[in-house]
């Protein structure tokens, strides 16, 4: 049984009896993808609806539609290209799908990352003075349609599971159903930063529809050209791995990095940087998460790889964003196989990669990714000085992590300094575990009090349980060096 086959099985397994079934709509033959429908005919099968007879449609959610407005398409001269989009999206139980006539400008062909993010912004705005949680914004070409999902949240940066700010959906203009559906599980994975909360519920429904748009790993339709296989495959690779995220399912994220890695090697052969960037970047991060998943140290060899090659190729004055994460990816991949075999060498390696990150984000300069990318440098020089003999390494970690919590707010962001104190704690504590120091052992206790605090007044009892492990470790020791 190949993995496809398997993941297959297992979708329809765990969704088989979760849901009630729903009714088809009136002429239902699922139209195949053969390039021969007209404008404006709907597909029939529902959106989501599984092949197999075990498993029933997910049903509506319990809380409200998603909803989805769809721009005119663009070059769509009597609008049927944008309506047959706004009727198949309209068979999904689980989306309230309508017109409307915002007046928003395309980033156009191949556009730069600035001016992809200004149409970001704009789609957003409007979403907000809509009420609305996704927007699709089209071109109709003689080959095919180009959309652009705008969610009312912006996902996160470099996740193999995330909609890249670069991502255009591509397909040709009579698509039919496996690409419907791969729509249908894209729009609901563009909608998911913004509906954390409803995680649970809508992961039924982008496994029915990930379900159907599987068969396009085992081959496309025809007439699809080069820059339309690229996009689809991207798009099969957001979305399986969402369903590794969602529901936990390796062979997901076996199949999102199968999907990356046809992009790669079937799509176009000249990418954009930006395209390239956030294609390698996913594919690394995958393979990263893969590798720890299956135990196989080779894919962090491929992961290293994918990421380097954006280093490689991309000048990071001209491409700062797109190397800068890039970097970030490489110095997670070092740091994951470094604490994974216990190699000092490869915590030296992240640190030089987030070094590399931190030169570009710097804290004046971009405050979020600094802070993130600090924190990895500092679990980084952890790791190495749990590893090596000595408090050199330990001594850096302490001064990285010091940073970062002196850089935090209790007042604005708690949460936050609950997180740097508590990180700090950690690094004050195996300083003081290793040198025998109990005037650092009280300090490091001080800040998982403070982190303690936070967390107890916000009733996080994950991280509660944590920062609470934390000091009893810290008390244990003190009552061994007696004060």
């Amino acid at each position: 049984m190949s993995w496809l086959t398997r993941l297959i099985e297992a979708l329809l397994d765990m969704f088989g009896g979760a849901a009630k079934p729903v009714s088809r709509p009136a002429e239902s033959q699922a139209a195949p993808d053969s390039g021969n429908h007209q404008p404006g005919q709907q597909l029939g099968q529902q959106l989501g609806q599984p092949t197999d007879q075990r498993t029933a449609a997910p049903a509506p959610a319990e809380t409200g539609a998603i909803k989805v407005l769809v721009a005119e398409f663009t070059n769509d001269r009597d609008g049927a290209y944008t309506q047959r989009v706004i009727d198949t999206l309209k068979t999904a139980t689980v989306l309230d799908v309508s017109k409307t006539e915002v007046s928003l400008a395309g980033p156009g062909d191949n556009p730069a990352l600035a001016k992809l993010a200004q149409f970001q912004a704009d789609g957003r705005a409007w979403l907000e003075s809509a009420g609305a949680d996704l927007l699709i914004h089209g071109i109709a070409t003689r080959g095919g349609l180009r959309l652009r999902l705008v969610g009312a949240v912006p996902p996160a940066e470099g996740k193999p599971d995330a909609v890249g700010i670069g991502d255009a959906f591509l397909v040709p203009l009579n698509f039919g159903a496996e690409l419907a559906n791969l729509l249908y599980a894209g729009v609901l994975v563009a909608a998911l930063p913004g509906k954390a909360e409803r995680r649970r519920d809508l992961a039924p429904h982008i496994a029915g529809a990930g379900e159907r748009a599987l068969k396009l790993l085992e081959g496309l339709p025809d007439g699809v050209d080069v820059a339309q296989i690229g996009a689809i495959h991207t798009w099969l690779g957001v979305v399986t791995a969402a369903l590794w995220r969602l529901c936990d399912l390796p062979a997901g994220l076996t199949a999102a990095v199968a999907a990356f890695e046809k992009a790669n090697r079937e799509g176009p052969k000249e990418l954009t940087p930006l395209v390239m960037a956030e294609l390698k970047i996913r594919l690394g991060l995958a393979l990263q998460e893969l590798a720890v998943v299956k135990g196989d140290e080779s894919m962090f060899e491929d992961a290293i790889d994918a990421f380097e090659t954006v280093t490689r190729n991309l000048d990071a004055g001209a491409y700062p964003r797109e190397c800068g994460l890039a970097c970030i990816g490489l110095g997670s991949a070092y740091l994951t196989r470094g604490r994974k075999l216990l190699d000092a060498e490869d915590c030296a390696r992240a640190v030089t990669a987030f070094d590399a990150a931190l030169s570009v984000f710097t804290k004046e300069a971009d405050r979020r990714r600094w802070h993130g990318t600090m924190n990895l440098k500092g679990a980084a020089l952890a790791t190495a000085g749990s590893i090596n003999l000595g408090a050199k390494d330990l001594e850096a970690a302490a001064v990285v992590l010091r940073e970062v919590f002196e850089a935090c707010d209790r007042t604005t962001n708690p949460l936050q300094w609950a997180q740097g104190s508590n990180g700090l704690g950690s690094a004050v504590f195996a300083l003081a575990k290793r040198t025998n120091d109990k005037a650092r052992l009280n300090e490091a206790i001080g800040y998982f009090d403070g982190a303690l605090a936070v967390y107890e007044a916000r009733n996080q009892t994950v991280a509660l349980g944590v920062v609470g492990k934390n000091l009893q470790r810290a008390h244990r020791l003190r009552d061994t060096l007696g004060g």
